[in-house]
């Protein structure tokens, strides 16, 4: 009967350390699985998924730091288990789709190259039939040097395409195709003026 009272306690207190073991190997594996998100660059070209996992990781942390304060009987990691798996699923989503986002992106970026390069060709032809005489020379300076900025910023935007940085090239594409469709509205303005005057 001693023998049998004694397994049932040994039995009990190993069901007990195993349910309270902290989640070491599951936390090890949530961090590998953000580590390689991040190096498919899944914060940019899937941040929510991304984002989310780290917050998943985060609230596991949290709730493991709780636990390792609580006495070692009261020791309950299950919601830490929980959030991790949590955390790594997450995490291999969001490196899976941002291989995929990468390259639609990428694709984007090439199309926005096109059209900011043809809305600089469309400025340069526009500033060199701009109304040219009194009072006009000051703004046509103004408008070269816009152009002027926004083929810098083209050459950027290029440098970033090459590079593989699809995010900022596509970012910096719209900016150029803006500030030089800026420029043809301004020289259409002006000219508008001349006309009327």
């Amino acid at each position: 009967m001693r023998r049998i009272f004694t397994f049932a306690l040994l039995g009990t207190v190993l069901l007990l350390s195993a349910c309270s073991s902290k989640p070491e190997q599951e936390l090890a594996a949530a961090k590998t699985a953000l580590d390689s998100a991040k190096a498919a660059e899944a914060d940019v070209y899937s941040a929510e998924a991304y984002q989310a996992a780290a917050d998943a990781l985060k609230s596991a942390e949290a709730a493991i730091a709780v636990q390792d304060k609580a006495s070692a009987m009261g020791r309950n990691y299950d919601k830490a288990k929980e959030l991790l798996t949590q955390a790594k699923t997450q995490a291999d989503t969001a490196a899976s789709t941002a291989a995929a986002n990468k390259e639609r992106v990428k694709g984007e970026a090439e199309t926005a190259q096109t059209e900011a390069q043809a809305a600089i060709e469309a400025a340069k032809t526009a500033l060199s039939k701009a109304p040219k005489g009194k009072g006009t020379k000051a703004d046509l300076a103004a408008l070269t040097g816009d152009l002027t900025a926004a083929e810098s910023s083209l050459t950027e935007a290029q440098t970033a395409l090459t590079s593989g940085k699809f995010m900022d090239a596509l970012n910096q594409f719209k900016a150029v195709k803006e500030k030089a469709d800026a420029v043809v509205t301004d020289i259409a303005q002006a000219t508008q003026k001349k006309k009327g005057s």
